[in-house]
C-alpha cells in the first residue's frame, strides 16, 4: 500500500474536520512513521518520517480546523495532539479498544 501511495502524484486535498492517527511500518521491525486518515472518505491525508509527539503537532498546528480525532492508546499520540490541537475531541478507535480488552 505504501509503496502505491508513494507512485500516486501529489494531491493538494482539503483536511477534514475528522481524521484518524495510526503508526505505520516503513520496515517492519526498523523504521515506523505516523498515517493520518480522512475517516470521512477513508483516505490516507499523508505520512509523517516518525512517530514522535513533536512531528504530530508540528503537522496539526497547521491544520487547526481538525475537531476530532481517532487515535490508539499511544501516548506519543495522545501528547502530540494535546501540544497540536488542545480544542480538539479524542476518540480512542473501537478496534484498538477491542484488541486491547
Amino acid at each position: 500500500m505504501l509503496r502505491a501511495a508513494r507512485l500516486l502524484p501529489p494531491v493538494v486535498p482539503q483536511v477534514p474536520e475528522v481524521i484518524g492517527v495510526d503508526d505505520v511500518a516503513f520496515r517492519r521491525g526498523h523504521v515506523y512513521g505516523t498515517v493520518i486518515v480522512d475517516l470521512n472518505t477513508r483516505q490516507p491525508i499523508d505520512l509523517l518520517p516518525d512517530r514522535s509527539a513533536t512531528t504530530l503537532a508540528t503537522w496539526l498546528k497547521q491544520h487547526p480546523q481538525i475537531k476530532i480525532i481517532s487515535r490508539d492508546r499511544s501516548s506519543e499520540d495522545e501528547k502530540g495532539i494535546r501540544e497540536g490541537t488542545p480544542q480538539a475531541q479524542h476518540v480512542l478507535d473501537r478496534w484498538h479498544v477491542l484488541k486491547n480488552c
